[in-house]
């Protein structure tokens, strides 16, 4: 690994940071959106630390149902909730689910690593809401 990939450059605090901000996982021009309004960083930039922070296990990329990739910068967090309407996604507190799950898969010989539910979100769910109306 290159030098400069294992030291924290100021872009790469600013990725970082990006992500620690929110309560849920974002795409890569999300974190682009985040990162340039507080500093001047190329999207390639952004990208690349994406990578190489996933890489050294600090956040945590993921690909939604809609195929789109996101980012947490909760890499233990287990569970994530996409609205099947809008695209939103959100991640959940793991504390109870997240027990059943490394208590009881284990047991089946499955190692679990991360919980995927598909469901519709608030805004979505509210009666008389068109479809397509909002984005997540």
């Amino acid at each position: 690994m290159l030098a400069s990939q294992n030291r924290h450059t100021m872009q790469r605090r600013l990725v970082l940071a990006a992500l620690k901000l929110t309560d849920r996982p974002l795409t890569a021009e999300e974190v682009v959106r985040v990162v340039q309004h507080r500093q001047r960083v190329s999207v390639s930039t952004v990208y690349r630390n994406l990578d190489v922070l996933t890489e050294r296990g600090e956040i945590f990329r993921f690909t939604d149902p809609r195929g789109v990739h996101r980012f947490s910068g909760v890499p233990q967090s287990l569970v994530y909730c996409t609205c099947g309407c809008c695209g939103q996604v959100e991640s959940l507190a793991a504390d109870r689910v997240s027990d059943d799950f490394r208590q009881r898969f284990p047991q089946r010989g499955i190692r679990v690593a991360t919980v995927y539910l598909q469901g519709t979100c608030a805004v979505c769910a509210k009666p008389g809401h068109r479809k397509g109306a909002h984005r997540g």
